[in-house]
């Protein structure tokens, strides 16, 4: 089978440049529009995924090279943006960042070559003006059928972008999409594991809209859309998942903010196969809910309330 789904990745030159934050600001700037958006995590990423749903208001997929094969990575894609005018994926680590130090497998790179996806990289432009070009032109260079075709430049300002933007067309060929300024009050916090949970942050849909607002300043939020357009149709070969218990299986869910990392296809599969999932808390109840068959304790931060 066959869909026409208008994808875009972004990719990031390393941790810690801003994939994140960039992502988040494109979300929202789109959901303002009014679009209907999609949004996946590369990688067995739980925390970014919270984020992009709290945004979209829908559950945000993870699109895992090393758990999944190509079809199911497509399968997934497909069945995650139907109906959607655009899917935004984050890019986990360095753009070719994989397994091991020297390989690109399960990496945002093969992600790209699996789901023939577009890539518009994120780069850290804070106190560098010129070398940016020298970081870009490396990326390009490093491994045939890159896909990189945009560049972002985050923590710039204005007067910094408007040069460098002008040679990255001219010298490397490759699209300004923009830039986003330093903006440290919409900083999300990093921890051991990675950032802070989207239900950890009091005043985060104010932080959000801050980026919206200057991702509409900054941001060529039209170009990144012409761009996910460019995006071939996308073919996958996955058979749907049937039922096989005669009646409902209930699993009890522990979620709450100690128990909080999961795959939401997971759930998806658990229910297609005929299992109720019925939430509860750890933290807050008292016992585990009547009738149930199983118990799903999924990862989080338990340690932080282990009192």
């Amino acid at each position: 089978m066959q869909q026409n789904l208008p994808r875009l990745i972004l990719a990031g030159t390393n941790s810690g440049c801003g994939k994140t934050t960039v992502t988040c600001a494109v979300l929202q700037a789109l959901v303002n529009r009014g679009l209907s958006v999609a949004a996946a995590k590369c990688g067995p990423d739980y925390i970014d995924p919270m984020f992009h749903s709290r945004i979209i208001g829908a559950k945000s997929s993870n699109l895992d090279p090393f758990f999944f094969d190509e079809n199911t990575l497509r399968f997934l894609l497909a069945q995650n943006a139907s109906g959607c005018d655009v899917t935004v994926i984050e890019g986990v680590m360095g753009y070719y960042d994989g397994l091991g130090l020297t390989s690109t497998r399960a990496s945002t790179y093969e992600l790209a070559q699996k789901t023939v996806s577009p890539v518009v990289l994120v780069v850290n432009a804070r106190g560098a003006a010129l070398s940016v070009l020298a970081s870009v032109r490396g990326f390009l260079d490093f491994l045939p059928d890159d896909r990189i075709c945009g560049v972002i430049l985050n923590g710039c300002t204005a007067m910094t972008y408007a040069p460098l933007a002008r040679v990255l067309e001219d010298r490397l060929g490759v699209k300004a999409c923009g830039f986003l300024p330093n903006l440290p009050d919409c900083a999300l916090k990093s921890r051991h594991l990675g950032l802070v949970t989207a239900a950890e942050i009091g005043d985060l849909q104010q932080r959000l809209d801050r980026l919206a607002d200057a991702a509409m300043e900054g941001l060529d939020l039209d170009g990144l859309l012409a761009l996910a357009c460019t995006a071939p149709p996308l073919a996958d070969e996955t058979a749907p998942v049937a039922p096989v218990a005669d009646k409902p299986v209930r699993i009890a869910v522990a979620q709450d903010r100690a128990f909080c990392f999961y795959y939401a296809d997971n759930f998806d599969v658990l229910r297609a196969l005929g299992a109720e999932l019925v939430p509860f808390s750890p933290l807050a109840d008292e016992k585990l809910p009547d009738g149930i068959d199983g118990l799903y304790l999924g990862g989080g931060y338990p340690e932080l309330h282990a009192a």
